[in-house]
This record gives C-alpha cells, structure tokens and sequence, in this order.
C-alpha cells in the first residue's frame, strides 16, 4: 500500500468507516482504513528520517545542507588564564585566531577572529576543557560579548586556582 497524505487517509476513513447504521461496516473496511493510516504516518520505533520531507519537498538533510546549523567549530591552544599574556595569541586550528585583548586578576578577555560566517545572528557555544589533570579546585566560568560575523569576545573568570586549558566554540545559527 502507498502513503498517503491527510486528505486520503480523511478518504480512506470517510469511505471505509462511516456511520455503520446499516450495518455495513466490516473488520476488513476498518484494517484498510487503518493500514492508509499507518503506512502514511511516521513510526518512532520503526522508521528513519533519511527521507521524510521536513519542509515542502525538502529533506532535513536538504534544509541543513542549504542552510546549516554549525557555522564554526574550532578550538585555541592552551591557554594559562592567570597569567595569560596581553597580545599573545593562543591558536588552536587554522579556523579562528584568539588572542588576548585583556588581563585583570581573575579575569582574561579573548578576541576570536574567524572567517565570515555571513552573520552575527549566531549563539556561541562555549566549553573550557581543563589542561592535565581535573579536580573539583579547577572552575573557569565562560561568557560572550560583541558577537560579529568575524568575531566574538570570550570572557573567562577563574574561580580557583591556576587553570590552563582550551577553549571550545561553536557559533550555532539562529
């Protein structure tokens, strides 16, 4: 049996399983009916998404490919966040520079620079992974400013100690 649309599944109810008055009504009618409907119905359990339309004639993979969602994914180098130097740069990959713009006890502000995501209508995610060996005397607090299509200011506070790690970021398009 093919799929459906709303309008036949409507169909195939409408004419298989109508009021029953006269008695008309068969367990046949009623599986035929029911088969439209799971045939044209996505299943959580059995089916895939690969092709099921998620806009009009378009996939989910097709809508992702012509408008994704990961805009850049990159990380820096490690980074000493008590004693980080003003000016140095701590690059990670070959897609953004971060270089650190300021310095004030616990305090570091990083520039990331990147090539043009073609907007700044983007939300940075942001993860600082620890350098070494982790222990609960390790926190940095990570946060956002001034986000352009070429850049975002990372701001890391030291909570305790003298963490080194690296930063993690990737701009998800909104």
């Amino acid at each position: 049996m093919a799929a459906v649309g709303r309008a036949g599944e409507t169909s195939s109810v409408d004419s298989n399983i109508y009021d029953n008055s006269a008695k008309e009504i068969t367990p046949e009618k009623v599986r035929e009916a029911l088969a439209v409907i799971i045939e044209s119905n996505f299943n959580l359990v059995d089916d895939f998404l690969k092709n099921v339309n998620y806009d009009t004639g378009q996939t989910l993979a097709q809508k992702f490919d012509v408008n994704p969602g990961v805009l850049l994914n990159t990380k820096s180098s490690v980074i000493p966040v008590l004693s980080a130097t003003v000016g140095a740069f701590y690059n990670g990959d070959a897609n953004a520079t971060f270089q650190i713009t300021s310095r004030v006890d616990t305090e570091v502000y990083i520039s990331v620079t990147f090539p043009s995501v073609g907007t700044s209508s983007y939300i940075p995610i942001i993860n600082w992974k620890p350098n070494g060996t982790w222990h609960q005397n390790i926190a940095v607090v990570p946060a956002f400013s001034n986000e352009t299509a070429t850049s975002v200011i990372i701001y890391l506070q030291r909570v305790f100690e003298n963490p080194t790690g690296v930063v993690h970021l990737t701009l998800i398009k909104v």
